[in-house]
């Protein structure tokens, strides 16, 4: 049997792209599935419990030298990779992994977020668990977006 949230994304455009402007806790049967599209510095997001749903989100950072943070929920970890980009005159590149840390946190420099588009894309894996893939652009020496 369809739901009317499969309805709804297939059709109705207008609801696959969402801004948020401020901080605000990801909801599976609102986020999941669209694009979350975030605009200004210093933004938070919490992710709902990973309990294994599948749920997928994606975050777009709307805005240059962004700050942002993605939380875990409770006791919840991430695990997967980021690539950053750096974007000054080193131009070089560097991964990073995620073995089980509770937040990625970009500070719009040296941890990411420095120009439009970073990209972060979650999946509710398992209990407990959010796969991650991260995209980023940097400046300065790079460090690691994950923490604990």
């Amino acid at each position: 049997m369809t739901t009317q949230r499969e309805i709804r994304n297939v059709a109705d455009n207008s609801s696959r792209v969402i801004t948020v402007a401020a901080a605000i806790t990801l909801d599976m049967q609102t986020h999941s599935g669209r694009i979350v599209y975030v605009t200004g510095a210093d933004r938070t997001i919490t992710l709902p419990p990973a309990i294994g749903s599948g749920a997928h989100f994606t975050i777009v950072g709307g805005s240059a030298d962004q700050g942002l943070t993605i939380d875990a929920d409770g006791t919840d970890v991430f695990k997967g990779t980021c690539f950053a980009v750096d974007t000054d005159s080193a131009d070089n590149s560097e991964g990073f992994y995620a073995a089980a840390q509770t937040q990625i946190s970009t500070n719009g420099t040296t941890s990411g977020g420095e120009y439009v588009g970073d990209v972060w894309e979650m999946v509710d894996v398992a209990a407990g668990i959010w796969w991650v893939k991260g995209r980023t652009t940097c400046t300065g020496t790079l460090v690691t977006p994950f923490a604990a």
